[in-house]
């Protein structure tokens, strides 16, 4: 399997993850991912736009049913060790990706 192929395979594992504020906060992770929006594959850029969108939409329907608490830095509960993990192996992975151009 390819770099882009492995890199697209958990972008996918990322979309359908539960995700909330805290952890998206916690780790770091939307700034990271927000450098691959320019990455040299198209695929990879576009799918890293689908991720960030789709967590966008969830962190906000939580907001929207009063899920999340009123500091914006609020550390959240919900956030599993499997959550956790996988935030983990994604970023482990990215880091292996070459970088964007301009960086």
């Amino acid at each position: 399997q390819t770099d882009i192929a492995k890199a697209m395979g958990w972008l996918r594992k990322l979309e359908s993850q539960r995700v909330t504020l805290g952890v998206l906060e916690s780790t770091g992770i939307v700034k990271r991912m927000k450098k691959f929006k320019k990455h040299p594959s198209e695929q990879i850029a576009a799918m890293t736009e689908k991720v960030l969108k789709s967590w966008k939409e969830k962190v906000l329907k939580q907001h929207a049913a009063g899920k999340v608490a009123e500091s914006v830095g609020a550390v959240m509960p919900g956030s599993s060790i499997k959550e956790d993990a996988l935030v983990a192996k994604v970023a482990e992975e990215t880091q292996q990706l070459p970088p964007d151009e301009g960086s």
